[in-house]
C-alpha cells in the first residue's frame, strides 16, 4: 500500500522582540503627604526592579499595592500590564494598558503595548492602528516604527514595512530587531544577498542574540549553503544549549539529509525543551514513518492530535501508519475523522477503501473507492468559500512553541503545572506565628481563637497543614484541663471537632459538630465544618470506589451521597450567614464535582460579590467558563486570579487563552 509523507520545514519567523520601555517614576499628584509620596515612589522602584529581574508575579503584587493606594497612578497600571504580558496574560495586560490610557490619554507606551498584544493575537489591522497612535504621540521612538513594520509584514505590505524599518534605523542605527526583521522580509522575497547583509549587521550589533545566527542559517539553507547553515545552528547550540529553535532547525537539516539518528536526536531534544511543540512531533513522526518505525510514528501523530485535535494531516498519516501496522480498525477510525473534518479529501476515501478490503468489508470498500474516483475526477471543479478555506487551514495549523525550560523566565515559569480547581477552604490548626501567612480569619473565628495557651490557632485555609498527631493530642489534653470535659459550649465542641479532624477521626469530628446548638453565633461555622467533613468523606469513598474498580470489586459506594450532604450543609451555613463567601465557594466546588457547572459559576459569582479579592473563586469560575466554552469570560477571570496572587493562573492562561 502506498504511503506519502509530508515534511513541515517552514521559513523561520523571528517574532520581533518588543523592547521594554524604561520610564522614570514621576509624581502622582493628589492629597498624599510627602512621606506617602516617597513611599509610593519606593514601591514603584521596587516593582520595576522586580520586572528587571523577571520576577513578574512579585512585580504584580507590588503594583497592586501602589494601585490600591494611588488608584489614578497610570504608570502603576502600565508596569503591571507589562508584567502580565510577560506572563502571557494578554487579557489582563490589555485591561491595564487601557486603564493607563484612560488616566493619561497621551501615554504612548500604552498604545505601543496594546499594539504588541494585537500583534500576538494576529489582529494586525488593530495592531497597526495602535502603533499609529503611539507614533502620532512620539515619532522619535525607533521601536514603535519597528513594531509597526513587523505588523505590516504580516499583511504582506512589504513596501510600507521596509519604510518603517528604514525609519526605525534612522532613529536608532543600532536597532537590532529592525535589521533582523528587514532581513526576514528580504528572505521572504528571495533577496538572499540583502537578507544576509542585514542579518550580519544584526549580529554585529548583538552577537549574543542567537536568533540572528539561526536566521543566518536559514538564509544559507535557502541560498544553497547547507553546511554553512549547519555551522550556524551548531554554533548557537554550543553557546546556548537550551535554544529550542537551533535544535529544531538542526533536526530539519539532518532530516533533509536522511540522517535518521541525528535528526531523531535533535527532534527529541526539542520535545524535551518544548513539550508543546506540535510541529516537532509531526516532523519526528514523519521521520519515524520514513524509516519504518511505525509504532513510534503512531505515538507522535497522537501527540500532535493531543495538541491540535483538528489536525487533518496528523489523523491522515496516523491512519496510514495504522495500515502499515495492520491495525485496520484504527486506520478506518482515523480516516473517518479526516473525512468528517474535510469531506472532499479523496485520498482518505481511497485508503479507507483499502483498509475496509483488508477487513473483508467489501461493500464499504467499494463505496469508498467510488467516492474517491468521483472526487479525483471532479477535483478541479471543487470551489470553496473564503470562510471554508480559513476553517480548513485551521484544521492543520501547528502549534510551534519555541521556548526553553529556563524557569528564570516568568512567562514559562508555571507551564509544567497541572491545571486543577483550587481546593476547599477548611478550618485547620496552624502555629500562631505562621497562621497569618496562609490563612483567612473573621470575627467568629477570632472568637474561637481565645484558647491561646496552645501556641496554635484556627484558620480558614485551602492549604494542607501538617501537625504531628502527638502535638494535637497534647493540645487536646491541655484544652480539656483548662475548659473541663463537662463544659457544654459551642466553643468547646468546635475545638474538639477540629482536634478530631486533625487526627483524621472524622466520625468523632462530626459527632462534636452535632452537639453545637443552632442558636449560637457559631452555628454557621458548625454547618460549614460539617460540609467540609462530608466532602472529605466523599473524596475518601471516591478513592475507595476507584480502588474497587481496579480490583474488579463492584461493591457500590455512596460518595455522591456525602457530596450531596456537604452541599446541604453549606446551604445551611449560607442560610445562617448569607454574607459568608467561603460557604458559597465550597458549595460551588461541590457542584463542580457533581458536574453542575452552571450552579458552580453562580456560587463562585456570589462569593466574589461578597469578597472582591477572592482569588480562588475567580480562578475556579474561570475554569468553569473555559470548560463550558466561554473563553473570553474564562480568561478574564483567570487573569484576575493571577493578579490576586494565584500563580497557577499563568499556566492556564498560557495553555488556553493566547493561542
Amino acid at each position: 500500500m502506498g504511503l506519502f509523507w509530508e515534511n513541515v520545514f517552514g521559513v523561520l519567523k523571528v517574532v520581533v522582540k518588543y523592547v521594554f520601555v524604561v520610564l522614570l517614576v514621576g509624581g502622582y499628584g493628589g492629597s498624599f503627604r510627602a512621606y506617602a509620596q516617597l513611599n509610593m515612589n519606593f514601591y514603584m522602584m521596587d516593582g520595576q526592579g522586580k520586572l528587571g529581574k523577571n520576577d513578574f508575579t512579585g512585580a504584580i503584587a507590588v503594583f497592586n499595592k501602589v494601585i490600591e493606594n494611588t488608584p489614578e497612578n497610570h504608570q502603576a497600571y502600565f508596569y503591571r500590564g507589562v508584567a502580565k504580558m510577560e506572563l502571557d496574560d494578554l487579557v489582563g495586560a490589555a485591561e491595564d494598558f487601557e486603564q493607563t490610557i484612560r488616566i493619561h490619554h497621551g501615554y504612548s507606551p500604552a498604545y505601543y503595548y496594546l499594539g504588541v498584544i494585537k500583534t500576538e493575537e494576529k489582529d494586525y489591522a488593530d495592531a497597526i492602528g495602535f502603533f499609529d497612535k503611539a507614533i502620532g504621540i512620539n515619532c522619535t521612538n525607533s521601536d514603535y516604527f519597528n513594531a509597526r513594520g513587523y505588523a505590516k509584514t504580516q499583511i504582506d505590505d512589504s513596501v510600507a514595512a521596509l519604510e518603517d524599518f528604514r525609519m526605525a534605523l534612522v532613529l536608532n542605527p543600532k536597532n537590532f530587531n529592525s535589521y533582523l526583521n528587514r532581513s526576514i522580509l528580504h528572505l521572504d522575497g528571495k533577496q538572499f544577498e540583502a537578507a544576509l547583509r542585514d542579518c550580519e549587521k544584526a549580529i554585529g550589533i548583538d552577537g549574543k542574540n542567537y536568533n540572528a545566527f539561526i536566521l543566518r542559517g536559514q538564509i544559507k539553507l535557502f541560498w544553497g549553503d547547507s553546511l554553512g547553515a549547519k555551522e550556524d545552528f551548531e554554533y548557537t547550540i554550543e553557546k546556548d544549549s537550551g535554544n529550542v529553535m537551533a535544535y529544531y532547525y538542526l533536526a530539519s537539516y539532518y532530516h533533509d539529509k536522511n540522517d535518521y539518528e541525528k535528526a531523531l536526536g535533535n527532534y527529541t531534544k526539542v520535545t524535551e525543551l518544548a513539550p508543546y511543540n506540535a510541529e516537532c512531533y509531526y516532523n519526528r513522526a514523519s521521520l519515524q514513518a520514513q524509516h519504518n518505525h511505525f509504532e513510534e510514528a503512531r505515538e507522535d501523530y497522537g501527540n500532535v492530535i493531543a495538541l491540535n485535535p483538528k489536525n487533518v494531516f496528523a489523523f491522515f498519516y496516523r491512519a496510514n501508519v495504522n495500515n502499515q501496522l495492520k491495525d485496520y480498525k484504527a486506520a478506518v477510525a482515523d480516516y473517518s475523522v479526516v473525512i468528517g473534518l474535510y469531506p472532499t479529501f479523496y485520498q482518505a476515501y481511497f485508503y479507507r477503501s483499502e483498509a475496509y478490503s483488508e477487513m473483508k468489508n467489501y461493500k464499504a470498500a467499494e463505496n469508498d473507492k467510488r467516492i474517491a474516483d468521483m472526487l479525483m475526477t471532479n477535483n478541479d471543479s471543487i470551489h470553496y468559500s473564503e470562510e471554508e478555506i480559513v476553517n480548513f487551514k485551521k484544521m492543520f495549523e501547528f502549534r510551534s512553541e519555541y521556548v526553553s525550560n529556563d524557569t528564570t523566565r516568568g512567562r514559562i515559569q508555571f507551564k509544567q503545572n497541572e491545571i486543577t480547581i483550587k481546593p476547599q477552604y477548611n478550618i485547620l490548626l496552624a502555629k500562631r506565628t505562621e497562621a497569618g501567612g496562609y490563612g483567612k480569619f473573621n470575627k467568629e473565628l477570632e472568637q474561637l481563637n481565645g484558647f491561646k495557651n496552645s501556641g496554635f490557632k484556627m484558620m480558614f485555609t485551602t492549604k494542607t497543614v501538617s501537625i504531628h498527631v502527638d502535638s494535637v493530642a497534647k493540645m487536646q489534653l491541655l484544652f480539656d484541663s483548662i475548659y473541663g470535659r463537662d463544659t457544654v459550649s459551642a466553643f468547646r465542641y468546635m475545638w474538639r471537632s477540629v482536634f478530631a479532624a486533625s487526627m483524621v477521626n472524622y466520625a468523632e469530628a462530626l459527632q462534636m459538630t452535632n452537639l453545637i446548638s443552632d442558636t449560637t453565633s457559631l452555628g454557621y461555622l458548625d454547618s460549614f465544618m460539617k460540609g467540609n467533613l462530608h466532602f472529605v468523606l466523599g473524596q475518601q469513598e471516591e478513592k475507595e470506589q476507584l480502588n474497587s474498580q481496579l480490583f474488579l470489586n463492584n461493591t457500590p459506594t455512596n460518595n455522591q451521597n456525602f457530596y450531596l450532604q456537604a452541599m446541604q450543609d453549606y446551604t445551611i451555613a449560607i442560610n445562617k450567614n448569607t454574607k459568608f463567601p467561603l460557604a458559597y465557594y465550597n458549595r460551588a466546588n461541590v457542584k463542580s464535582v457533581l458536574h453542575d457547572f452552571g450552579g458552580a459559576i453562580l456560587d463562585y459569582s456570589i462569593a466574589v460579590f461578597y469578597d472582591n479579592d477572592f482569588a480562588e473563586a475567580y480562578y475556579n469560575r474561570g475554569l468553569m467558563y473555559l470548560f463550558l466554552g466561554n473563553t473570553e469570560q474564562g480568561c478574564k477571570d483567570i487573569s484576575k486570579a493571577g493578579e490576586l496572587g494565584i500563580k497557577e493562573a499563568y499556566n492556564t492562561l498560557y495553555k488556553y487563552c493566547n493561542h
